[in-house]
């Protein structure tokens, strides 16, 4: 079985990496976020925050390997679980935020006509035009 691992860049050039077992989760990944203070709501790679997180199959190149402060998975589960659990909780909360932000912008910019059957019946969401976003 090949072993994942979890990659974090971080601002000015820091990078930490750890291996994450045979199938890791969002345990492994919120504690790493934790442990070097990543940001709870920065989830986009190409945010220009300078943080990111990535996941690579197998252990990532030696010039990376090199650079980076490099942990176990013993180290992810020494991470403290309240710690964890509200970074996680935070991200919910984003996540919960940032949906419901782009539900009504997608409602927003239904015609009349589609938003009356998209509000008379809820299964009609389905197929009503959102401009990509999902309802």
């Amino acid at each position: 079985m090949t072993e994942w691992w979890i990659i974090i860049h971080a601002p000015e050039g820091g990078v930490y990496a750890w291996p994450a077992g045979g199938d890791p989760g969002d345990a492994e990944l919120n504690a790493a976020r934790t442990l070097v203070g990543f940001p709870p709501n920065d989830d986009w790679i190409d945010d220009d925050s300078g943080w990111q997180l990535m996941l690579t199959n197998g252990e990532p190149h030696h010039t990376l390997m090199e650079r980076a402060i490099v942990g176990t998975l013993a180290d992810l589960n020494k991470v403290d679980p309240t710690a964890v659990a509200e970074h996680s909780e935070t991200r919910r909360r984003g996540y919960v935020t940032r949906r419901a932000a782009a539900v009504l912008t997608a409602l927003a910019a239904l015609d009349d006509e589609t938003l009356t059957v998209v509000l008379a019946d809820a299964n009609a969401a389905a197929s009503a035009r959102t401009g990509g976003v999902k309802p």
